[in-house]
């Protein structure tokens, strides 16, 4: 909160908004820090993505079953405060079946969990595909990784729609699991930097035209934590699930999942599976039938239950 910093620093509350906008502004101007999309059009960069998926699969099932992936995609919703009369329609920013205002953030990142793309242009309310089909990126991805003939390939969830270019879900059991598995990436992604910056544990408050610059800075700032190998910090709770977001300042945190992701502010909704054509499934087939030929199979669910000693 700007009021702990002014108090800590002993500065106005304005100044503390103003040092905090002068950062933001240094960190997008930063050359190093940029996220662009230029990595589509780069053969040596889709190279290096996609060599990390495939090492990442071949690391946990010993097979090299999986590979054309350079990227994991999804849709986040960034809760925020009611806009009111900073814009038009200050209800489309509303979602009924969260209950609450958001920004809507489409967003791609590799292996490492680092963030290589994130649009924030459409309203909260739009569907996943619709954002991310409208989106600059999205316009010409498939043309874009086409080009390559490589069988490049982002990988989704059932929000978005199935093409030679996005593999998502098709219903078969343990090809899902490892589809599921291999895209865990962007949810860890959004999990670690929800978990890093506090200020996603509550609704933003900053005025709207900021508030996309703000989330932006935030994922710059989590690819440079990565790359320096930057820890998440650790947060005491004390027995009413407060967290300690400053010495002695308490505050209520997220709701946590197993893998330290906040369930409360990530975008889970699962649209119904899409029936495509057979064309489209074409990518998807090779990969069923090479991990059908690896031996690989979903594993039983005692393999996943931990083994407690009394």
């Amino acid at each position: 909160m700007m009021n702990d910093l002014a108090h800590v620093y002993r500065i106005s509350v304005n100044e503390c908004f103003e040092s905090m906008w002068r950062v933001i502004a240094a960190i997008h101007a930063h050359p190093a820090l940029e996220i662009s999309s230029s990595w589509v059009d780069d053969p040596k960069k889709l190279a290096e993505l996609e060599a990390g998926f495939v090492n990442d699969h071949f690391k946990r099932y010993k097979s090299f079953s999986w590979r054309g992936q350079v990227g994991a995609i999804d849709g986040i919703g960034i809760n925020i405060l009611n806009p009111g009369v900073q814009v038009p329609k200050p209800k489309s920013s509303f979602v009924e079946r969260k209950g609450h205002f958001m920004l809507l953030c489409i967003a791609i990142c590799d292996v490492h969990r680092r963030f290589i793309y994130y649009d924030i242009s459409y309203e909260s309310c739009t569907h996943d595909s619709l954002a991310w089909a409208g989106s600059p990126l999205g316009g010409r991805i498939h043309e874009a990784l086409s080009a390559h003939k490589k069988g490049y390939f982002l990988n989704g969830d059932n929000a978005f729609v199935l093409s030679s270019t996005m593999i998502v879900p098709g219903g078969r059991d343990a090809f899902d699991f490892f589809q599921s598995s291999n895209r865990m990436a962007i949810e860890c992604s959004f999990g670690v930097l929800i978990r890093r910056w506090g200020l996603f544990w509550r609704a933003l408050s900053v005025k709207m035209n900021r508030r996309s610059g703000l989330i932006g800075a935030a994922m710059k700032l989590h690819n440079f934590c990565i790359v320096e190998k930057i820890s998440v910090p650790e947060y005491r709770v004390d027995k009413d699930g407060l967290s300690e977001i400053n010495h002695e300042v308490w505050r209520k945190a997220s709701n946590f999942g197993l893998d330290g992701e906040p369930n409360d502010y990530l975008d889970r909704h699962d649209e119904s599976r899409r029936r495509a054509s057979t064309d489209r499934n074409a990518i998807r087939d090779e990969l069923v039938k090479d991990l059908e030929e690896a031996g690989l199979k979903r594993p039983g669910t005692n393999s996943f239950h931990r083994q407690v000693t009394f």
